[in-house]
């Protein structure tokens, strides 16, 4: 129910977002009619300033029917959604024709065998039906439930996202969770927190909950970071950078600056485009290139935002032997900053096999569990 609760929300936010810049776009368009009215009168009013008869009332007659007809054999028959973009589209186009339709009153719109329906008209009637059925279409997926054909199926295996989904009684360890990293002090440096268990434990549905308890602290900051989805090795701590600047750049105008100079110095290139990097490297003259210099500077902006960051890294154990140790680097060296949480996932087995098989032929030795607080999940 919760879960429904929270769509329904996100919906009607997501609406009313929609309507308010619809509707600016239209109270832009009015405060600038007169200017329109003379674009108009010199490239369409040429072009389809005709006069009505009857010839052209069969025309749109059958052009009107037969989008009509498509439209409800696509939208209504085969069941094609209506998108946000499309719906908005639709909403900004009616707002205009009625503006210039029905309140203006600057052009005469030819209607059907001279009576008072335009031309147009059923045009605009079609994109409203449209509106409608975007309406309903959005209605029936929020209230959807389940049919008892359903209560027989394959089990996808997704993580949960709420208590409401909870089949293992999670609740009371998320709590002692959240309660252990508001307790643990970071103001010096950072902290690790490892939660492992094998595939299909719910490792990932134990991180969801514990996001959910903390997107309501205003003073704590989630970061997902997830080096699967990097380009290859070279890239995981370009995207952890990245990722760090998306999260604390509206809390601090010098981020960008920051990062990109310490990601300099530690030789990682970041997304930056060029065009800024080279506007930033004039900034940078004379500025030392030092990595202690950077990355104290990085470490005093972080602190600066007075927000402590939680950094979810999941899937750790669908990495390669290289992907895992370039994470870890990140855990421990190069993203290591006080005012940041690290919640790693990882299958413990997984991971030491695929890490000592890696390092004992390089004849290394690997120790890497003194990086993770260990949570069973």
């Amino acid at each position: 129910m919760t879960k429904s609760k929270d769509t329904l929300k996100a919906f009607v936010i997501l609406l009313l977002k929609g309507i308010g810049v619809a509707g600016l776009c239209l109270l832009l368009v009015w405060g600038l009619r007169e200017q329109i009215h003379v674009a108009i009168d010199k490239c369409l009013v040429p072009l389809f300033g005709f006069k009505g008869n009857g010839a052209l009332s069969w025309f749109f007659t059958a052009i009107t029917s037969s989008l009509g007809v498509l439209l409800v054999k696509r939208y209504c028959v085969n069941g094609k959604v209506v998108s946000m973009r499309d719906a908005f589209l639709l909403l900004v186009s009616v707002g205009l024709y009625g503006i210039f339709r029905c309140w203006d009153g600057y052009y005469q719109f030819e209607g059907y065998w001279d009576c008072g329906f335009a031309y147009t008209d059923g045009f605009a009637i079609e994109a409203l039906a449209l509106l409608l059925v975007f309406a309903i279409q959005r209605v029936l997926l929020l209230f959807e439930k389940p049919g008892e054909e359903q209560s027989e199926r394959f089990s996808t295996d997704l993580p949960i996202e709420s208590f409401d989904e909870d089949m293992f009684e999670l609740h009371g360890l998320v709590k002692r969770i959240v309660k252990y990293i508001k307790q643990t002090d970071v103001s010096k440096h950072s902290f690790s927190m490892g939660i492992v268990g094998n595939w299909g434990e719910g490792k990932s549905s134990l991180m969801n909950l514990i996001k959910k308890e903390f997107k309501s602290e205003k003073d704590y900051l989630i970061m997902d970071f997830r080096p699967r989805a990097s380009k290859d090795v070279n890239h995981i701590q370009e995207d952890f950078l990245e990722s760090l600047r998306r999260v604390l750049a509206p809390y601090h105008s010098g981020m960008r600056r920051t990062i990109s100079q310490y990601a300099d110095t530690i030789n990682v290139a970041t997304g930056t485009p060029e065009l800024i990097k080279w506007l930033l490297s004039l900034l940078r003259i004379g500025v030392s290139k030092d990595i202690s210099t950077s990355r104290k500077a990085l470490q005093d902006a972080i602190l600066d935002t007075k927000k402590s960051i939680l950094v979810f890294v999941d899937d750790l154990d669908r990495l390669t032997a290289k992907e895992i140790l370039e994470v870890l680097k990140v855990i421990d060296r190069n993203g290591a900053f006080a005012g940041l949480y690290f919640l790693t996932a990882f299958d413990k087995k997984y991971v030491n096999d695929t890490l000592t098989k890696k390092l004992v032929s390089c004849q290394q030795s690997y120790d890497g569990y003194n990086l993770f607080n260990l949570i069973r999940a």
